[in-house]
């Protein structure tokens, strides 16, 4: 019988260090995954923008433009996973990267193992449900828990594992407020590690609130309590 070949999942390392992404294509590939590798962020911007790969490694120290600016820019048009990479313990760092959209962060040097890890943990959180039946048409907003997926009159909605944590939580209690620090503790809480501060949180909610809007959302879902925090809510606008 011949074996059935699966096809590995495709990750891009932005990278100034070509050692790192020598070392690590032959160790990620054990594991089902291929690395394409580049080391100025202007390629690898333009290789994302291709949308062949499903995770990306960015270091932060990088010529030219920094890993946190790349990151920046990358998600006014991508949600794609992505693991900032960096050999400063600079802890502004780690909040800046959140900020700008990063899901996960590793200090160099890491054990290869925790990084596939870390890969496959926001690979699960980020799996696709099919497309809902026409017949489904009526739930116009729909959260689902297990796939992390969210839908809007039909049409999926990406988004990073911050901002799905936070939806989750204001509309788990419809009108309740809850104030920018409750909503930090509650996100860090899911994501071990996680470096944020309660700037992150305004931040992840106007990303958040952007693409429901680009999704033809025809709610105010989350409305601000100014001097309180945020509430989700069904009324019109």
């Amino acid at each position: 019988m011949v074996p059935i070949k699966t096809a590995k999942t495709p990750v891009l390392i932005i990278d100034d260090d070509d050692q790192i992404a020598l070392v690590l294509s032959e160790y990620l590939g054990k594991f089902d995954f291929s690395l394409q590798a580049c080391q100025h962020p202007e390629q690898g911007m333009k290789m994302l923008a291709q949308g062949r790969h499903d995770l990306l490694l960015l270091d932060v120290m990088l010529p030219g433009m920094s890993g946190l600016q790349v990151c920046k820019l990358i998600r006014q048009s991508s949600d794609i996973p992505i693991i900032m990479l960096t050999a400063k313990g600079d802890v502004n760092d780690k909040v800046m990267g959140f900020e700008y959209g990063a899901d996960d962060y590793l200090a160099k040097p890491f054990e290869p193992r925790e990084l596939i890890a870390r890969m496959q943990r926001l690979l699960q959180r980020r799996d696709k449900i099919p497309q809902p039946k026409p017949n489904e048409s009526e739930l116009g907003f729909l959260i689902n828990k297990e796939k992390r997926q969210l839908l809007i009159n039909n049409q999926t909605v990406d988004l990073t594992t911050i901002e799905f944590d936070i939806l989750f939580l204001l509309s788990g209690n419809p009108g309740k407020v809850y104030d920018r620090n409750k909503i930090l503790q509650y996100v860090k809480g899911l994501n071990e590690g996680v470096m944020l501060q309660t700037r992150s949180i305004d931040n992840s909610v106007s990303r958040l609130r952007r693409k429901l809007s680009m999704a033809g959302d025809e709610q105010q879902l989350i409305r601000t309590v100014w001097g309180q925090g945020y509430s989700f809510t069904g009324q019109s606008k």
